[in-house]
């Protein structure tokens, strides 16, 4: 409960009991309140979106059938969204929902360009944004991927799980450098910097 309140502070909103579950296991080495919002914000603040996000993503052609869609994205990627991109360009999103009440006449007639919705604003981000900012974005509308567009062009996806590893690997490799002897080298070093060499 203390991670809710930190992260409502952050964000300005509610955070479900999903998103405390998950990035709750994350901060589990951090105790208290304080440690909490500092390992947010110096995890995720002053970073931006472009340094995390997974660069070539998968997008689906408008030409290509509904049929080809499920066979081909859905069922080989299990991603439930895909952008849609001619040449480079986002021009639309189709989700699992849109098709799943279409006959099999219509799967095998109807093209990605039928059925498509324009992207909702929420989910579209530029590369410079901050990653904390991002979160809180991912939180406010329950999504777990972002895309990155710059100038229409869909550069990359931001994926909650990648932010998840990265925040885990950062405590982890943060907590491995606290741990080092730093004392006793900087003794060492000290001692080797006042050594003189006796003349020969």
């Amino acid at each position: 409960m203390i991670l809710y309140g930190i992260l409502e502070f952050i964000t300005g909103s509610t955070i479900s009991g999903v998103w405390l579950f998950f990035i709750g296991l994350f901060l589990h080495g951090a105790a208290g309140a304080a440690r909490h919002e500092l390992t947010l914000r110096h995890t995720f603040g002053g970073l931006p979106v472009s340094t995390l996000m997974q660069r070539n993503p998968i997008g689906v052609a408008p030409d290509i059938s509904i049929a080809e869609l499920v066979e081909d994205y859905f069922y080989k990627y299990y991603f439930k969204a895909f952008p849609v991109l001619r040449d480079g360009e986002l021009i639309g999103c189709i989700m699992a929902k849109d098709v799943r009440d279409l006959g099999p006449s219509d799967t095998t007639q109807r093209r990605v360009a039928d059925v498509m919705r324009p992207c909702s604003p929420e989910i579209i981000v530029p590369p410079h944004l901050d990653a904390l900012e991002a979160l809180a974005r991912m939180q406010g509308g329950r999504h777990s991927r972002l895309l990155v567009v710059e100038q229409g062009r869909l550069i990359g996806v931001l994926a909650l799980s990648d932010m998840l590893q990265y925040l885990s690997l950062k405590q982890e490799l943060d907590q491995n450098m606290q741990d080092l002897p730093w004392s006793a080298a900087k003794t060492r070093d000290a001692g080797s910097a006042h050594y003189v060499h006796p003349a020969r």
